[in-house]
Protein backbone atom coordinates (compact mmCIF):
# COMPACT_ATOMS: atom_id res chain seq x y z
CA UNK A 1 0.00 0.00 0.00
CA UNK A 2 1.54 3.38 -1.16
CA UNK A 3 2.72 6.29 1.60
CA UNK A 4 2.63 9.31 1.37
CA UNK A 5 3.60 11.31 -1.89
CA UNK A 6 7.76 12.27 -1.63
CA UNK A 7 8.97 9.04 0.22
CA UNK A 8 10.63 6.23 -2.05
CA UNK A 9 9.08 3.24 -1.83
CA UNK A 10 11.86 1.54 0.40
CA UNK A 11 10.44 3.63 3.22
CA UNK A 12 7.73 2.90 2.82
CA UNK A 13 7.16 -0.24 5.27
CA UNK A 14 9.10 1.49 7.88
CA UNK A 15 7.12 4.58 7.94
CA UNK A 16 4.16 2.22 8.30
CA UNK A 17 5.84 0.77 11.37
CA UNK A 18 6.44 4.56 13.14
CA UNK A 19 2.86 5.64 12.13
CA UNK A 20 1.91 2.28 14.00
CA UNK A 21 4.67 2.88 16.90
CA UNK A 22 3.30 6.26 17.45
CA UNK A 23 0.08 5.38 17.23
CA UNK A 24 0.39 2.61 20.11
CA UNK A 25 2.12 5.69 22.07
CA UNK A 26 -0.39 7.79 21.61
CA UNK A 27 -3.04 4.96 23.12
CA UNK A 28 -0.78 5.04 26.43
CA UNK A 29 -0.51 8.57 26.83
CA UNK A 30 -4.14 8.53 26.78
CA UNK A 31 -4.24 5.61 29.51
CA UNK A 32 -1.78 7.44 31.73
CA UNK A 33 -3.56 10.64 31.87
CA UNK A 34 -6.59 8.47 32.89
CA UNK A 35 -4.57 7.15 35.99
CA UNK A 36 -3.14 10.48 36.84
CA UNK A 37 -6.55 11.80 36.66
CA UNK A 38 -8.42 8.89 38.55
CA UNK A 39 -6.15 7.78 41.10
CA UNK A 40 -4.16 9.20 44.16
CA UNK A 41 -0.67 8.83 42.68
CA UNK A 42 2.54 8.08 44.50
CA UNK A 43 6.06 10.00 44.46
CA UNK A 44 7.50 7.14 42.72
CA UNK A 45 4.53 6.54 40.00
CA UNK A 46 4.40 10.61 39.48
CA UNK A 47 8.00 9.74 38.53
CA UNK A 48 7.68 7.32 36.25
CA UNK A 49 4.71 9.40 34.47
CA UNK A 50 6.97 12.60 34.49
CA UNK A 51 9.36 10.39 32.51
CA UNK A 52 7.30 9.03 29.96
CA UNK A 53 6.06 12.36 29.43
CA UNK A 54 9.47 13.42 28.37
CA UNK A 55 9.76 10.51 26.21
CA UNK A 56 6.35 11.31 24.39
CA UNK A 57 8.04 14.81 23.84
CA UNK A 58 11.10 13.46 22.46
CA UNK A 59 9.72 10.54 20.19
CA UNK A 60 7.18 13.50 18.26
CA UNK A 61 10.51 15.42 18.06
CA UNK A 62 12.08 12.38 16.31
CA UNK A 63 9.23 11.38 14.24
CA UNK A 64 9.20 14.90 12.49
CA UNK A 65 12.47 15.09 11.93
CA UNK A 66 12.91 11.04 10.73
CA UNK A 67 9.71 11.85 8.52
CA UNK A 68 11.80 15.22 6.86
CA UNK A 69 14.98 13.37 6.64
CA UNK A 70 13.56 10.90 4.35
CA UNK A 71 11.18 12.63 2.35
CA UNK A 72 12.55 13.40 -1.26
CA UNK A 73 10.21 15.96 -1.74
CA UNK A 74 10.21 18.49 0.67
CA UNK A 75 7.14 20.44 -0.55
CA UNK A 76 5.21 17.35 -0.56
CA UNK A 77 6.66 17.03 3.16
CA UNK A 78 5.21 20.49 4.41
CA UNK A 79 1.87 19.56 2.58
CA UNK A 80 1.14 15.83 3.59
CA UNK A 81 2.16 16.67 7.60
CA UNK A 82 1.29 20.11 8.05
CA UNK A 83 -0.79 19.62 11.24
CA UNK A 84 2.53 17.75 12.33
CA UNK A 85 4.47 20.26 11.33
CA UNK A 86 2.53 23.08 12.59
CA UNK A 87 2.18 21.62 15.99
CA UNK A 88 5.35 19.84 16.77
CA UNK A 89 6.84 22.87 15.77
CA UNK A 90 4.60 24.84 18.68
CA UNK A 91 5.69 22.15 21.07
CA UNK A 92 8.95 23.19 20.62
CA UNK A 93 8.83 26.69 21.14
CA UNK A 94 6.69 26.24 23.77
CA UNK A 95 9.68 23.13 25.63
CA UNK A 96 11.96 26.39 24.85
CA UNK A 97 9.64 28.69 26.69
CA UNK A 98 9.38 26.42 29.66
CA UNK A 99 12.55 25.78 29.98
CA UNK A 100 13.58 29.88 29.76
CA UNK A 101 10.45 29.86 32.61
CA UNK A 102 11.31 27.23 34.77
CA UNK A 103 15.23 27.47 35.09
CA UNK A 104 16.27 31.07 34.22
CA UNK A 105 13.02 33.35 34.84
CA UNK A 106 11.81 31.55 38.32
CA UNK A 107 15.20 30.05 39.18
CA UNK A 108 13.37 26.10 40.24
CA UNK A 109 14.63 22.72 40.68
CA UNK A 110 13.32 20.61 37.58
CA UNK A 111 11.67 17.14 38.48
CA UNK A 112 10.25 15.43 35.75
CA UNK A 113 7.36 14.37 38.72
CA UNK A 114 6.41 18.18 38.68
CA UNK A 115 4.42 17.79 35.08
CA UNK A 116 2.13 15.50 36.88
CA UNK A 117 -0.90 17.50 37.65
CA UNK A 118 1.41 20.65 37.03
CA UNK A 119 0.02 23.49 39.61
CA UNK A 120 2.88 26.06 37.63
CA UNK A 121 1.01 28.16 34.60
CA UNK A 122 4.13 26.93 32.21
CA UNK A 123 3.87 23.11 32.86
CA UNK A 124 0.47 23.60 32.38
CA UNK A 125 0.86 24.60 29.35
CA UNK A 126 3.23 22.27 27.94
CA UNK A 127 0.82 19.23 28.93
CA UNK A 128 -1.56 20.58 26.72
CA UNK A 129 0.57 21.56 23.50
CA UNK A 130 2.01 18.14 24.17
CA UNK A 131 -1.79 16.05 24.46
CA UNK A 132 -2.79 18.34 21.51
CA UNK A 133 0.44 16.62 19.59
CA UNK A 134 -0.50 13.11 20.73
CA UNK A 135 -4.20 13.67 19.59
CA UNK A 136 -2.64 14.33 16.34
CA UNK A 137 -1.84 10.98 15.85
CA UNK A 138 -5.46 9.79 16.06
CA UNK A 139 -5.32 10.97 12.56
CA UNK A 140 -4.32 7.51 10.93
CA UNK A 141 -7.47 5.68 12.93
CA UNK A 142 -9.11 5.66 9.62
CA UNK A 143 -5.93 4.20 7.63
CA UNK A 144 -5.89 1.38 10.63
CA UNK A 145 -9.71 1.09 10.39
CA UNK A 146 -9.06 0.15 6.68
CA UNK A 147 -6.14 -2.02 7.06
CA UNK A 148 -8.34 -4.43 9.35
CA UNK A 149 -10.98 -4.71 6.33
CA UNK A 150 -14.07 -4.95 8.30
CA UNK A 151 -17.57 -3.79 7.18
CA UNK A 152 -19.42 -0.91 8.49
CA UNK A 153 -21.44 -3.04 10.30
CA UNK A 154 -18.73 -4.92 12.26
CA UNK A 155 -17.06 -1.50 12.71
CA UNK A 156 -20.57 -0.32 14.53
CA UNK A 157 -21.43 -2.96 16.36
CA UNK A 158 -17.29 -3.81 18.06
CA UNK A 159 -16.78 0.17 18.15
CA UNK A 160 -19.71 0.96 20.53
CA UNK A 161 -18.84 -2.56 22.66
CA UNK A 162 -15.09 -1.33 22.79
CA UNK A 163 -16.59 2.28 23.48
CA UNK A 164 -18.74 0.71 26.37
CA UNK A 165 -16.18 -0.96 28.47
CA UNK A 166 -13.50 1.70 28.07
CA UNK A 167 -16.50 4.12 29.57
CA UNK A 168 -16.95 1.42 32.21
CA UNK A 169 -13.72 1.08 33.26
CA UNK A 170 -12.85 5.41 33.06
CA UNK A 171 -16.26 5.37 35.57
CA UNK A 172 -15.26 2.93 38.28
CA UNK A 173 -11.92 5.02 38.42
CA UNK A 174 -12.01 5.77 42.39
CA UNK A 175 -11.82 10.16 41.28
CA UNK A 176 -14.60 9.43 39.17
CA UNK A 177 -17.50 9.15 41.66
CA UNK A 178 -17.84 10.10 44.98
CA UNK A 179 -18.38 6.73 46.70
CA UNK A 180 -17.20 3.12 45.26
CA UNK A 181 -19.30 2.33 41.91
CA UNK A 182 -19.65 -1.14 41.51
CA UNK A 183 -18.47 -2.60 37.88
CA UNK A 184 -22.02 -3.55 36.71
CA UNK A 185 -23.29 0.15 37.63
CA UNK A 186 -20.41 1.12 36.00
CA UNK A 187 -21.54 -0.55 32.82
CA UNK A 188 -24.65 0.26 32.83
CA UNK A 189 -24.30 3.88 33.08
CA UNK A 190 -21.05 4.03 30.57
CA UNK A 191 -23.67 1.73 28.35
CA UNK A 192 -26.46 4.09 28.90
CA UNK A 193 -24.53 6.82 28.08
CA UNK A 194 -22.82 5.40 24.39
CA UNK A 195 -26.24 4.37 23.77
CA UNK A 196 -27.77 7.49 24.71
CA UNK A 197 -30.46 6.24 26.54
CA UNK A 198 -30.58 7.73 30.05
CA UNK A 199 -31.64 4.93 32.00
CA UNK A 200 -29.49 5.20 35.21
CA UNK A 201 -28.79 2.87 38.32
CA UNK A 202 -27.21 5.85 39.89
CA UNK A 203 -28.23 8.94 40.52
CA UNK A 204 -26.16 11.45 37.72
CA UNK A 205 -25.67 14.77 39.45
CA UNK A 206 -24.59 13.65 43.45
CA UNK A 207 -22.68 10.02 42.56
CA UNK A 208 -20.49 11.30 40.00
CA UNK A 209 -17.70 13.76 40.63
CA UNK A 210 -16.91 16.33 37.93
CA UNK A 211 -14.70 13.55 36.14
CA UNK A 212 -17.33 11.04 35.50
CA UNK A 213 -20.05 14.00 34.50
CA UNK A 214 -17.02 14.80 31.84
CA UNK A 215 -17.04 11.12 31.10
CA UNK A 216 -20.25 11.41 30.44
CA UNK A 217 -20.39 14.32 28.54
CA UNK A 218 -17.69 12.45 26.28
CA UNK A 219 -19.29 9.41 26.09
CA UNK A 220 -22.86 10.96 25.11
CA UNK A 221 -21.54 13.01 22.27
CA UNK A 222 -19.76 9.89 21.35
CA UNK A 223 -22.73 7.85 21.25
CA UNK A 224 -25.19 10.38 19.41
CA UNK A 225 -22.50 11.41 16.73
CA UNK A 226 -20.94 8.29 16.06
CA UNK A 227 -17.66 6.63 16.20
CA UNK A 228 -16.72 6.70 12.37
CA UNK A 229 -18.50 9.99 12.16
CA UNK A 230 -16.06 11.67 14.51
CA UNK A 231 -12.71 9.61 13.23
CA UNK A 232 -13.62 10.62 9.22
CA UNK A 233 -14.01 14.01 10.62
CA UNK A 234 -10.62 14.25 11.93
CA UNK A 235 -9.06 12.54 9.37
CA UNK A 236 -10.68 15.32 6.97
CA UNK A 237 -9.72 18.17 9.46
CA UNK A 238 -6.19 17.01 9.92
CA UNK A 239 -5.41 15.35 6.50
CA UNK A 240 -8.22 16.57 3.86
CA UNK A 241 -8.68 13.58 2.68
CA UNK A 242 -10.10 10.06 3.23
CA UNK A 243 -9.49 7.67 0.07
CA UNK A 244 -11.22 5.75 -2.05
CA UNK A 245 -12.48 2.91 0.59
CA UNK A 246 -12.49 5.23 3.44
CA UNK A 247 -15.06 6.67 1.49
CA UNK A 248 -16.78 4.36 0.72
CA UNK A 249 -17.17 2.71 4.40
CA UNK A 250 -18.16 5.99 5.38
CA UNK A 251 -20.80 6.56 2.47
CA UNK A 252 -22.26 3.36 3.95
CA UNK A 253 -21.90 4.18 7.63
CA UNK A 254 -23.91 7.33 7.46
CA UNK A 255 -26.37 5.85 5.12
CA UNK A 256 -25.64 8.70 2.00
CA UNK A 257 -26.21 7.80 -1.77
CA UNK A 258 -22.74 9.20 -3.20
CA UNK A 259 -19.60 9.43 -2.23
CA UNK A 260 -19.56 12.86 -3.51
CA UNK A 261 -21.96 14.39 -0.84
CA UNK A 262 -19.19 13.16 1.97
CA UNK A 263 -17.01 16.03 2.48
CA UNK A 264 -19.70 18.37 2.98
CA UNK A 265 -21.99 16.43 5.09
CA UNK A 266 -19.29 15.30 8.06
CA UNK A 267 -18.82 19.05 7.49
CA UNK A 268 -22.28 19.78 7.98
CA UNK A 269 -22.89 17.65 10.76
CA UNK A 270 -20.20 18.18 12.91
CA UNK A 271 -20.41 22.57 12.76
CA UNK A 272 -24.37 21.86 13.11
CA UNK A 273 -24.31 19.39 16.22
CA UNK A 274 -22.09 22.21 17.92
CA UNK A 275 -23.47 25.58 17.10
CA UNK A 276 -26.99 23.60 18.34
CA UNK A 277 -25.37 22.72 21.53
CA UNK A 278 -23.50 26.23 22.46
CA UNK A 279 -26.97 27.64 21.76
CA UNK A 280 -28.52 25.21 24.09
CA UNK A 281 -25.87 25.60 26.71
CA UNK A 282 -26.52 29.87 26.05
CA UNK A 283 -30.33 29.26 27.14
CA UNK A 284 -29.54 26.73 29.59
CA UNK A 285 -26.96 28.69 31.54
CA UNK A 286 -29.34 31.85 31.42
CA UNK A 287 -32.24 30.00 33.03
CA UNK A 288 -29.92 28.25 35.69
CA UNK A 289 -28.02 31.13 36.67
CA UNK A 290 -30.88 32.63 39.07
CA UNK A 291 -30.99 29.19 40.58
CA UNK A 292 -27.24 28.68 41.70
CA UNK A 293 -26.50 32.21 41.78
CA UNK A 294 -22.90 30.88 40.30
CA UNK A 295 -22.11 31.66 36.68
CA UNK A 296 -19.44 28.33 36.26
CA UNK A 297 -22.28 25.85 38.01
CA UNK A 298 -25.00 27.61 35.46
CA UNK A 299 -22.58 27.55 32.73
CA UNK A 300 -21.28 23.81 33.44
CA UNK A 301 -24.97 22.45 34.20
CA UNK A 302 -26.15 24.25 30.55
CA UNK A 303 -23.57 22.70 28.76
CA UNK A 304 -24.32 18.99 30.65
CA UNK A 305 -27.80 18.86 29.59
CA UNK A 306 -27.61 20.83 26.23
CA UNK A 307 -25.11 18.01 25.22
CA UNK A 308 -27.71 15.32 26.77
CA UNK A 309 -30.20 16.68 25.06
CA UNK A 310 -29.16 17.27 21.15
CA UNK A 311 -27.75 13.64 21.51
CA UNK A 312 -31.35 12.41 23.15
CA UNK A 313 -29.52 11.35 25.84
CA UNK A 314 -31.93 11.96 28.54
CA UNK A 315 -29.47 12.21 31.12
CA UNK A 316 -29.53 15.18 33.52
CA UNK A 317 -27.52 16.54 37.35
CA UNK A 318 -30.61 17.33 38.78
CA UNK A 319 -32.35 13.97 40.60
CA UNK A 320 -35.85 14.51 39.33
CA UNK A 321 -35.26 15.22 35.86
CA UNK A 322 -37.12 18.18 34.51
CA UNK A 323 -39.67 18.60 37.16
CA UNK A 324 -38.68 21.05 38.63
CA UNK A 325 -38.75 22.96 35.25
CA UNK A 326 -42.40 22.15 34.12
CA UNK A 327 -43.65 25.62 34.81
CA UNK A 328 -40.57 27.23 32.66
CA UNK A 329 -41.27 27.43 28.52
CA UNK A 330 -37.70 28.44 27.93
CA UNK A 331 -36.30 25.22 29.32
CA UNK A 332 -38.71 23.17 27.83
CA UNK A 333 -39.45 24.35 24.38
CA UNK A 334 -35.57 24.34 24.22
CA UNK A 335 -35.06 21.09 24.84
CA UNK A 336 -37.70 20.11 22.91
CA UNK A 337 -36.17 21.74 19.72
CA UNK A 338 -32.78 20.15 20.29
CA UNK A 339 -34.25 16.49 20.93
CA UNK A 340 -36.38 17.13 17.39
CA UNK A 341 -33.19 18.45 15.95
CA UNK A 342 -30.88 15.95 17.19
CA UNK A 343 -33.61 13.33 16.51
CA UNK A 344 -34.97 13.90 12.58
CA UNK A 345 -31.18 12.89 11.44
CA UNK A 346 -28.47 14.43 9.76
CA UNK A 347 -28.98 13.54 6.45
CA UNK A 348 -32.50 15.68 6.37
CA UNK A 349 -30.92 18.31 7.97
CA UNK A 350 -28.20 18.84 5.58
CA UNK A 351 -31.00 18.56 3.02
CA UNK A 352 -32.91 21.53 4.65
CA UNK A 353 -29.72 23.68 4.54
CA UNK A 354 -29.39 22.81 1.04
CA UNK A 355 -32.77 23.84 0.27
CA UNK A 356 -32.80 27.10 2.40
CA UNK A 357 -29.07 27.73 0.57
CA UNK A 358 -30.51 27.21 -2.78
CA UNK A 359 -31.17 30.21 -5.05
CA UNK A 360 -32.07 30.51 -8.56
CA UNK A 361 -28.84 31.53 -9.83
CA UNK A 362 -27.21 28.20 -7.73
CA UNK A 363 -26.95 25.04 -9.99
CA UNK A 364 -28.39 23.44 -6.84
CA UNK A 365 -32.30 22.53 -7.12
CA UNK A 366 -34.37 23.83 -4.40
CA UNK A 367 -36.31 21.25 -3.48
CA UNK A 368 -36.36 18.96 -0.54
CA UNK A 369 -35.95 14.83 -0.88
CA UNK A 370 -38.86 12.29 -0.41
CA UNK A 371 -36.99 11.04 2.86
CA UNK A 372 -37.08 14.70 4.33
CA UNK A 373 -40.46 14.70 3.11
CA UNK A 374 -41.18 11.71 4.98
CA UNK A 375 -39.70 12.52 8.41
CA UNK A 376 -40.73 16.29 8.62
CA UNK A 377 -44.62 14.61 7.64
CA UNK A 378 -44.46 11.78 10.07
CA UNK A 379 -42.33 13.70 12.91
CA UNK A 380 -45.20 16.73 12.97
CA UNK A 381 -48.07 14.62 13.17
CA UNK A 382 -46.47 12.53 15.55
CA UNK A 383 -45.65 15.41 17.83
CA UNK A 384 -49.00 17.04 17.54
CA UNK A 385 -51.11 13.70 17.96
CA UNK A 386 -48.83 12.72 20.90
CA UNK A 387 -49.51 16.36 22.44
CA UNK A 388 -53.26 15.84 21.47
CA UNK A 389 -53.06 12.57 23.23
CA UNK A 390 -51.37 13.15 26.36
CA UNK A 391 -53.60 16.45 26.67
CA UNK A 392 -56.59 14.58 26.62
CA UNK A 393 -55.53 11.50 28.72
CA UNK A 394 -53.78 13.07 31.29
CA UNK A 395 -55.96 16.66 31.76
CA UNK A 396 -57.76 14.79 34.33
CA UNK A 397 -54.48 13.16 36.12
CA UNK A 398 -51.02 14.69 37.02
CA UNK A 399 -51.86 18.14 34.58
CA UNK A 400 -54.70 18.49 36.42
CA UNK A 401 -52.19 20.32 38.86
CA UNK A 402 -51.09 22.49 36.33
CA UNK A 403 -52.79 25.51 34.91
CA UNK A 404 -54.03 25.31 31.39
CA UNK A 405 -51.07 27.16 29.72
CA UNK A 406 -49.17 24.89 31.52
CA UNK A 407 -50.93 21.29 30.34
CA UNK A 408 -50.26 22.15 26.85
CA UNK A 409 -46.82 22.83 27.58
CA UNK A 410 -46.20 19.53 29.30
CA UNK A 411 -48.21 17.85 26.88
CA UNK A 412 -46.15 18.67 23.83
CA UNK A 413 -42.61 17.73 25.97
CA UNK A 414 -44.05 14.36 26.90
CA UNK A 415 -44.97 13.76 23.20
CA UNK A 416 -41.28 15.09 22.42
CA UNK A 417 -39.19 13.44 24.84
CA UNK A 418 -40.02 9.75 24.33
CA UNK A 419 -38.70 9.80 20.46
CA UNK A 420 -36.00 9.48 22.02
CA UNK A 421 -34.55 11.52 24.63
CA UNK A 422 -36.15 10.30 28.22
CA UNK A 423 -35.99 13.62 29.98
CA UNK A 424 -39.76 14.00 31.77
CA UNK A 425 -41.63 17.03 33.79
CA UNK A 426 -43.83 14.78 35.13
CA UNK A 427 -43.76 11.79 36.90
CA UNK A 428 -43.37 8.78 34.81
CA UNK A 429 -45.07 6.78 37.32
CA UNK A 430 -47.87 8.49 37.93
CA UNK A 431 -49.48 8.59 34.73
CA UNK A 432 -52.57 7.06 33.85
CA UNK A 433 -52.55 3.46 31.47
CA UNK A 434 -53.79 5.55 28.62
CA UNK A 435 -50.95 8.20 28.79
CA UNK A 436 -48.34 5.29 29.17
CA UNK A 437 -49.26 3.37 25.91
CA UNK A 438 -49.22 6.50 23.97
CA UNK A 439 -46.02 7.19 25.31
CA UNK A 440 -44.59 3.58 24.69
CA UNK A 441 -46.01 4.00 21.07
CA UNK A 442 -44.13 7.00 21.03
CA UNK A 443 -41.24 5.01 21.97
CA UNK A 444 -41.09 2.30 19.67
CA UNK A 445 -41.52 5.01 16.58
CA UNK A 446 -38.55 6.55 17.59
CA UNK A 447 -36.81 9.63 15.52
CA UNK A 448 -35.18 9.52 12.01
CA UNK A 449 -32.52 7.17 10.72
CA UNK A 450 -28.99 8.40 10.62
CA UNK A 451 -29.98 10.32 13.55
CA UNK A 452 -28.94 10.61 17.72
CA UNK A 453 -32.72 8.87 18.32
CA UNK A 454 -33.69 5.36 18.64
CA UNK A 455 -36.68 3.18 18.01
CA UNK A 456 -37.42 1.57 15.19
CA UNK A 457 -37.52 5.03 13.27
CA UNK A 458 -40.25 7.21 11.12
CA UNK A 459 -38.53 6.48 8.08
CA UNK A 460 -39.32 2.90 8.71
CA UNK A 461 -43.05 3.67 9.90
CA UNK A 462 -43.47 5.43 6.74
CA UNK A 463 -42.28 2.44 4.39
CA UNK A 464 -44.57 0.11 6.50
CA UNK A 465 -47.34 2.71 6.05
CA UNK A 466 -46.96 2.49 2.07
CA UNK A 467 -46.81 -1.00 2.20
CA UNK A 468 -49.98 -0.94 4.07
CA UNK A 469 -51.47 1.33 1.31
CA UNK A 470 -50.29 -0.98 -1.43
CA UNK A 471 -51.50 -3.83 0.38
CA UNK A 472 -55.41 -2.58 0.29
CA UNK A 473 -55.90 -1.19 -2.43
CA UNK A 474 -54.21 -4.19 -3.86
CA UNK A 475 -51.19 -2.39 -5.74
CA UNK A 476 -47.87 -4.24 -6.93
CA UNK A 477 -45.47 -1.38 -5.82
CA UNK A 478 -45.02 0.55 -2.82
CA UNK A 479 -44.80 4.40 -3.57
CA UNK A 480 -44.06 7.50 -1.32
CA UNK A 481 -44.23 11.03 -2.98
CA UNK A 482 -44.20 9.25 -6.16
CA UNK A 483 -41.11 7.16 -5.40
CA UNK A 484 -41.41 3.76 -5.99
CA UNK A 485 -39.99 2.32 -2.67
CA UNK A 486 -37.21 -0.78 -3.81
CA UNK A 487 -38.51 -4.38 -2.37
CA UNK A 488 -34.86 -4.15 -0.66
CA UNK A 489 -36.42 -1.64 1.49
CA UNK A 490 -39.61 -2.90 2.25
CA UNK A 491 -38.01 -6.18 3.52
CA UNK A 492 -35.79 -4.17 5.61
CA UNK A 493 -38.66 -2.57 6.93
CA UNK A 494 -40.10 -5.59 8.03
CA UNK A 495 -36.94 -7.53 9.39
CA UNK A 496 -36.44 -4.49 11.89
CA UNK A 497 -39.64 -4.38 13.20
CA UNK A 498 -40.01 -8.04 13.57
CA UNK A 499 -36.72 -8.06 15.37
CA UNK A 500 -37.55 -5.11 17.87
CA UNK A 501 -40.91 -7.00 19.07
CA UNK A 502 -38.89 -10.21 19.59
CA UNK A 503 -36.20 -8.79 21.28
CA UNK A 504 -38.71 -6.44 23.18
CA UNK A 505 -40.65 -9.60 24.11
CA UNK A 506 -38.28 -12.00 25.10
CA UNK A 507 -36.43 -9.10 27.38
CA UNK A 508 -39.68 -8.28 28.93
CA UNK A 509 -40.41 -12.32 29.64
CA UNK A 510 -37.16 -12.48 31.31
CA UNK A 511 -36.99 -9.50 33.72
CA UNK A 512 -41.28 -10.85 34.62
CA UNK A 513 -39.37 -14.41 35.50
CA UNK A 514 -36.19 -13.44 37.27
CA UNK A 515 -37.29 -10.19 39.02
CA UNK A 516 -40.66 -10.53 39.32
CA UNK A 517 -41.98 -6.73 38.90
CA UNK A 518 -45.28 -5.60 37.87
CA UNK A 519 -45.76 -6.15 33.66
CA UNK A 520 -46.56 -2.66 32.77
CA UNK A 521 -43.70 -1.62 34.68
CA UNK A 522 -41.46 -4.22 33.24
CA UNK A 523 -42.90 -3.77 29.51
CA UNK A 524 -41.89 0.10 29.83
CA UNK A 525 -38.68 -0.22 30.87
CA UNK A 526 -37.58 -2.91 28.16
CA UNK A 527 -39.26 -0.62 25.65
CA UNK A 528 -37.78 2.41 27.19
CA UNK A 529 -34.25 0.53 27.33
CA UNK A 530 -34.21 -0.93 23.44
CA UNK A 531 -35.27 2.16 21.85
CA UNK A 532 -32.82 3.96 24.26
CA UNK A 533 -35.07 6.35 25.34
CA UNK A 534 -34.43 6.39 29.21
CA UNK A 535 -37.83 7.01 30.49
CA UNK A 536 -38.94 5.02 33.75
CA UNK A 537 -41.57 3.81 35.82
CA UNK A 538 -39.17 3.87 38.43
CA UNK A 539 -37.76 0.14 38.65
CA UNK A 540 -34.78 0.64 37.27
CA UNK A 541 -32.37 1.48 40.37
CA UNK A 542 -34.18 -1.75 41.79
CA UNK A 543 -33.13 -3.91 39.56
CA UNK A 544 -30.98 -7.28 40.60
CA UNK A 545 -27.91 -7.32 38.67
CA UNK A 546 -29.41 -10.04 36.34
CA UNK A 547 -31.99 -7.46 35.32
CA UNK A 548 -29.47 -5.34 34.83
CA UNK A 549 -27.37 -7.34 32.54
CA UNK A 550 -30.77 -7.54 30.74
CA UNK A 551 -31.13 -3.33 30.17
CA UNK A 552 -27.70 -3.29 29.12
CA UNK A 553 -28.35 -5.18 26.19
CA UNK A 554 -31.18 -4.11 25.22
CA UNK A 555 -29.68 -0.62 25.66
CA UNK A 556 -26.62 -1.75 23.22
CA UNK A 557 -28.57 -3.93 20.43
CA UNK A 558 -31.05 -1.46 20.25
CA UNK A 559 -28.39 1.54 19.44
CA UNK A 560 -26.29 -0.49 17.00
CA UNK A 561 -29.62 -2.05 15.47
CA UNK A 562 -30.77 -5.52 15.48
CA UNK A 563 -29.75 -5.57 11.54
CA UNK A 564 -26.11 -4.53 11.69
CA UNK A 565 -25.93 -6.79 14.80
CA UNK A 566 -26.68 -9.94 12.59
CA UNK A 567 -25.15 -8.53 9.70
CA UNK A 568 -21.83 -8.08 11.50
CA UNK A 569 -21.46 -11.67 12.96
CA UNK A 570 -21.75 -13.06 9.44
CA UNK A 571 -18.29 -13.86 8.37
CA UNK A 572 -18.39 -12.87 4.75
CA UNK A 573 -21.13 -11.80 2.40
CA UNK A 574 -22.01 -14.76 0.34
CA UNK A 575 -23.29 -14.52 -3.09
CA UNK A 576 -27.27 -14.87 -3.48
CA UNK A 577 -28.00 -18.10 -5.50
CA UNK A 578 -30.16 -17.28 -8.43
CA UNK A 579 -32.44 -20.15 -7.91
CA UNK A 580 -36.63 -19.28 -9.02
CA UNK A 581 -38.86 -21.99 -6.53
CA UNK A 582 -42.14 -22.59 -8.06
CA UNK A 583 -45.03 -20.44 -5.96
CA UNK A 584 -47.04 -21.51 -3.24
CA UNK A 585 -50.01 -19.44 -1.99
CA UNK A 586 -49.56 -19.20 2.11
CA UNK A 587 -53.32 -18.63 3.83
CA UNK A 588 -52.57 -15.58 5.93
CA UNK A 589 -55.02 -13.10 8.02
Amino acid sequence: MRYHRGYLERYWKFLYSLDAFLFVVAIFYILSLVIEAGFVLTPQQKLILGYFNLFVLGISLLELLTKFALSSSKSYFFSDEYWDVVFTSLLSLVTLYVVYVHFFEKGLPFHPALLITPHELHLLLFRTVLLINVLIQFKEFNKIILGLKITPSQLLVGGFFLIIILGSLLLSLPHAATQKTSFIDALFTSTSATCVTGLITLQTGTHFSWLGQWILMGLMQIGGLGIMTLSAFMALLLMGRLGIEGRKIMTEAVEIKGQHQLYFLLKEIIVFTFIMEAIGTAVFTWRFYPLFNNFSKALYFGLFHSISGFNNAGFSLFADSLIGFQKDPYILITMSLLIILGGIGFLVIADLLNYVTADKKSHRLRHLSPQTKLVLGLTTALILGGTALIFFTENSGEFSKLPLPYQILNAFFMAVTPRTAGFNAVDIGLLSPATLLTVMMLMVIGGGSGSTAGGIKVNTLGVLMALLKTTVLARSKAVIFERTIPIFTIHKAIAVTFFAASLTTFGTLFILMHDNFPFIQTLFEIISAFNTVGLSMGITSQLSDFGKVVIIIMMYLGRIGPIAFVVALAKKEKEEVRIDYPEENIVVG
